[in-house]
């Protein structure tokens, strides 16, 4: 895997957690500034259509990355099996929080 795949592999496997950081601050400021107004900003069907075409682009992304990870450990013939079920394991049960340790471990210092 070339360096710049390895790399682009590495930005994907961070932007769930960050787009959710990001979606879990905006709606912090969101209600923070509607606090004690009487006819919210953001309860416009426009702003709901947009927030769940964003919620569901992270779940596509979590998704893909989950199976993208999965083929990717059991294709790792350096690995034992118990290895690859732990690292299996982790990406169900962890999450997309597991991604980016799996990234550096395993496949930034990989060697090519």
């Amino acid at each position: 895997m070339s360096r710049s795949t390895k790399f682009f592999v590495g930005i994907l496997s961070f932007l769930p957690i960050l787009l959710t950081a990001g979606l879990f601050i905006t709606f912090f400021i969101t209600f923070t500034n509607n606090w004690g107004n009487p006819e919210p900003t953001f309860a416009s069907p426009l702003v709901f259509r947009e927030f769940s075409l964003f919620v569901a682009g992270i779940f596509v992304l979590s998704i893909g990355l989950l199976i993208y990870f999965i083929v990717h450990v059991t294709k790792q013939k350096k690995m034992d099996s118990t290895e690859r079920a732990i690292w299996i394991l982790a990406f169900v049960l962890g999450g997309a929080i597991s991604y980016p340790i799996y990234w550096y471990m395993k496949i930034w210092k990989e060697e090519e």
